[in-house]
């Protein structure tokens, strides 16, 4: 209605029995409201009821929200907060879920006429953490996380085996250009660093430094629209005293892509 927006969704996505009550379901509502370029804003809560178990006891995870976009003078931005609630009855001592996300980002275009366009964008995002509490789980639990930063690091390497934000701590800045002589070329490039939020244990000793820097190069040729050509090049330089020793993984990837 207007510039609002409302969603709502219930979901089964497991159901793992027709006598008991072990299930898992979905719910979650999403408000927005578009209030001009510079505003839009929108907020959320999910429940995941998790009754797997073979006590039929709730594992209940709830995840709240609020997020902001828009654009000012030519800056693009936006921020989002997160954080759970909930309980997790399946485990001894029915820990609290208090974990917390943070991510913030902004860009912007330059178009210098003679030499082509650029774009800058950076982003800095952050999730709880966990300490050892048997009453609170304070890493950041997302229902279904969808972060995974870098080529490399978010989907080959140390992050693929994180809850997404749970306990890390990341920053990128990048940029890309498309020159003028070549319209249909585009090459870019971006900057990441990871660290854990809290101290982890390496080694058997506590850890708090970051994990490495990522560093991403990518090249794309539109040479129509059904028609487009890319090129990539990732390189992680992980800390030598988390991985022990020089273990710099390097990934190069070629795509063509056609649409009918």
């Amino acid at each position: 209605k207007g510039k609002w927006a409302v969603t709502g969704l219930a979901a089964k996505l497991n159901e793992n029995s027709t006598t008991n009550p072990k299930d898992v379901n979905l719910y979650g509502v999403t408000g927005k409201y578009d209030y001009s370029e510079i505003v839009k804003a929108s907020a959320y809560a999910y429940q995941k009821d998790d009754r797997s178990n073979a006590t039929f006891d709730h594992n209940t995870l709830n995840v709240f929200g609020v997020k902001a976009m828009g654009k000012y003078m030519g800056v693009g931005y936006g921020a989002e907060y997160a954080m759970n609630a909930g309980k997790n009855k399946q485990v001894a001592g029915t820990p609290k879920y208090t974990g917390s996300a943070l991510k913030v980002n902004a860009d912007y275009s330059l178009d210098l006429k003679a030499a082509g366009k650029f774009d800058f964008m950076g982003e800095y995002a952050m999730g709880s953490g966990e300490k050892a509490a048997a009453s609170k789980t304070e890493e950041f639990q997302a229902i279904s996380h969808n972060y995974l930063p870098g080529m490399i690091f978010g989907t080959y390497g140390v992050g693929q085996t994180m809850n997404g934000l749970g306990n890390l701590t990341t920053y990128n800045v990048g940029a890309n250009y498309m020159p003028k002589q070549i319209e249909k070329l585009s090459v870019g490039a971006k900057f990441f660093n990871f660290a854990p939020t809290e101290k982890i244990i390496v080694n058997g000793a506590n850890y708090d430094k970051s994990y490495g820097n990522e560093l991403d190069l990518c090249a794309n040729w539109k040479h129509s629209e059904n028609v487009g050509l890319k090129a990539a090049y990732a390189m992680f330089m992980p800390e030598k005293k988390f991985a022990g020793k020089d273990t710099t993984e390097t990934l190069m990837s070629l795509g063509l892509n056609l649409k009918f």
